[in-house]
């Protein structure tokens, strides 16, 4: 071969494209909703125990949440252990029935070596499934717990799959970790592209950033109301940022509307965002008072839906102390925004 094709051809391969790996996308976004009217069990937990009795040998369930009070999923949780899958629980509170009471005595399970408690952590509905290089998650605002007869719950969960997931889970597993004391890493942010063309980004909590804030300083009008739905906001660091937000929207055109639990310690701030025009509202049936544990926010903005779930209050304790998780995501989700307005609307 001459020298002068050879140069032509070392051109050619220099030149060619490379072969790069697709990035993961985040698909199957799904809204679920616990009411405080139906039957047991309520629609999240049913996603909850499907997920988790859907695991199998050399599978890997990451858990983190406020407490375990909840016997079928606790059922679940040590069942699946017994299994053969990789649990890893962490909780603050309560852990009832106990894993020690859920074992017979010729198991092999090692109940300290599957459920760890840790202070601060406030995550709610955290749950990650890995199988084969592939994630599922649940993550919203609901407690592990049986269903309260005399104080019920209103609580959310978005639930979405990852393929070939090495991104998402190595940054949820670093988390617990930290939690855990076993590593210093603080990576707390991610983003990520969906199906549809959308993103959605994850911020793990303490953090410096302020997602909900960011979140509102990027929107500059409201194709629609701008709701929110909190069970706890505080005016300090965090909140009163947000709440001035809130306050200038409105004075552009925005229709914000809050939907505010009937907790004591919100009487301040109810008067702070009436006093900017903002319309509050408690979520109460005729039955009576309900507990509200939504933690969202939701607005239609240059064509596209811009949503924020969170395990988090607007308020400073929850995102410089507690560990909690934000999500944002934007893009074209009919089906998760027509869900959620009908939630709101259910309470306005």
């Amino acid at each position: 071969m001459s020298k002068t094709l050879l140069c032509a051809l070392a051109v050619v391969v220099a030149c060619a494209p490379r072969q790069t790996q697709a990035q993961p996308l985040v698909s199957n976004i799904a809204i679920h909703i616990n009411r405080q009217d139906g039957g047991e069990p309520a629609p999240i937990q049913r996603r909850y125990e499907t997920l988790i009795r859907s695991a199998a040998k050399g599978d890997e369930i990451v858990l983190l949440q406020k407490y375990f009070r909840n016997e079928v999923l606790n059922r679940a949780i040590v069942d699946a252990e017994r299994r053969g899958v990789n649990i890893l629980a962490i909780y603050r509170d309560e852990f009832h029935p106990r894993c020690e009471d859920l074992i017979s005595p010729d198991d092999s399970i090692d109940c300290a070596g599957i459920f760890f408690r840790r202070e601060r952590v406030h995550h709610k509905s955290m749950v990650l499934h890995r199988s084969n290089g592939n994630s599922t998650a649940i993550i919203g605002s609901y407690n592990l717990r049986e269903r309260h007869a005399t104080s019920p719950r209103v609580h959310t969960a978005l639930s979405f799959d990852i393929e070939s997931d090495d991104l998402f889970f190595a940054f949820y597993k670093l988390h617990a970790d930290k939690i855990l004391g076993l590593s210093g890493a603080d990576r707390t942010h991610l983003q990520m592209a969906t199906e549809g063309g959308g993103s959605i980004s994850f911020t793990f909590h303490p953090s410096e950033r302020r997602p909900l804030t960011d979140f509102l300083q990027a929107i500059s009008r409201c194709d629609g109301p701008l709701w929110l739905s909190y069970y706890r906001v505080t005016a300090d660091a965090v909140g009163k940022p947000v709440v001035d937000r809130l306050g200038q929207l409105v004075k552009q055109g925005c229709d914000v509307r809050f939907l505010l639990d009937r907790d004591q310690d919100n009487h301040a701030i109810e008067q702070q965002l009436k006093s900017r025009g903002i319309a509050v509202h408690y979520p109460d049936e005729r039955d009576g008072k309900l507990t509200l544990g939504h933690k969202l926010l939701m607005v239609r903005f240059s064509q596209q839906l811009r949503l924020s779930q969170s395990s988090a209050n607007i308020n400073q304790e929850s995102h410089d102390r507690d560990y909690n998780l934000s999500i944002q995501l934007t893009g074209e989700f009919p089906e998760v925004e027509r869900t959620l307005e009908e939630e709101f609307l259910r309470y306005w």
